[in-house]
């Protein structure tokens, strides 16, 4: 989902859990901080609303990894699959 919303350039901002973490690199493509530190969270959304050449940055290079994914790589690597799970 995280790869989703980037790909529609809006910055993701979310706590470091498993799941997540793996969709979002701190401070190259969104903004992790720690589960439950509320805190953190209000200092992080108030930081990239008043930076935003850092938050343009995040959102374009969240844009960028994004856009290795989508449905028609994904269809072409499952016919890949599938093409050589016929042949043997």
């Amino acid at each position: 989902m995280i790869t989703e919303i980037t790909a529609c350039r809006t910055l993701a901002i979310v706590f470091n859990v498993s799941g997540l973490r793996g969709s979002v690199s701190h401070i190259e493509t969104g903004v992790l901080v720690e589960p439950g530190d509320i805190e953190q969270l209000v200092e992080a959304i108030t930081h990239l609303l008043m930076d935003h050449e850092l938050r343009n940055r995040l959102v374009e290079n969240a844009y960028k990894y994004a856009q290795q994914y989508g449905w028609d790589k994904t269809a072409r690597s499952f016919i890949t699959v599938i093409k050589r799970a016929i042949d043997g």
